[in-house]
């Protein structure tokens, strides 16, 4: 009975070792060797300093592009409304040069139409016996500034090509006021001929009717 009892007691004791060994080979081990994780590098200041510094030049640069971007669009702009004006301007410029040259052409196929007519008289004054050749001088005289007028006319006409980007609209009113006063004082002259011209066939058309009414008193 006793060798019973000593038998189970060594057996169990037996069993109770085993468990033991069982348990703590079953618990995972929680040692980190370290193998699998990477040490965290910190910058340097030098690094840190550089990255700020270059950080700084971008925004430098950014800043710099949009300044010059903006003042290239304000160029722009202010270039475009130079422009503008000064299309106006040349506008207004070649507006004045058509008025003035229709007014002066105007004024020369007047004095050209009377030009014609006195031509016609004078020639018939001549006809009846008539002394036209101061007459005939004062008509040339006419002829020739009104020659000198239509010159200075195609002058005129040429200022308009030549009012351009390189031309200011300043020294075009120029170029237009000097070639208007010489257009002037053309037909002007050609104008005071004329009328000494019509006053002098008027004294040639008396003498003319003079003689024939004397010419018929001595026939009758």
């Amino acid at each position: 009975m006793k060798y019973s009892i000593y038998a189970v007691c060594l057996v169990s004791v037996l069993a109770l070792t085993q468990v033991s060994y069982a348990q703590e080979g079953a618990v995972p081990s929680t040692t980190n060797t370290g193998s699998n994780t990477r040490p965290q590098v910190r910058p340097t200041p030098a690094q840190t300093k550089e990255v700020r510094q270059n950080m700084m030049e971008k925004r430098a640069e950014i800043k710099e592009e949009v300044k010059e971007k903006r003042e290239e669009v304000r160029t722009n702009a202010a270039e475009r409304r130079a422009e503008i004006k000064e299309e106006v301007q040349n506008k207004r410029v070649d507006n004045k040069i058509n008025a003035v040259h229709l007014r002066f052409q105007a004024t020369i196929e007047r004095q050209e139409g009377i030009v014609a007519r006195v031509e016609s008289r004078l020639a018939k004054i001549k006809a009846e016996g008539g002394n036209t050749t101061e007459a005939e001088k004062i008509l040339t005289e006419a002829k020739g500034h009104i020659a000198e007028a239509k010159k200075a006319l195609e002058n005129l006409k040429t200022i308009a090509g030549t009012n351009t980007a390189s031309t200011t609209p300043q020294a075009s009113f120029e170029t237009l006021k000097n070639a208007s006063a010489e257009i002037h004082k053309h037909l002007k002259a050609s104008q005071d001929s004329l009328s000494k011209l019509v006053e002098r066939m008027k004294v040639i058309k008396v003498k003319v009717n003079n003689q024939l009414k004397a010419t018929t008193t001595k026939t009758n």
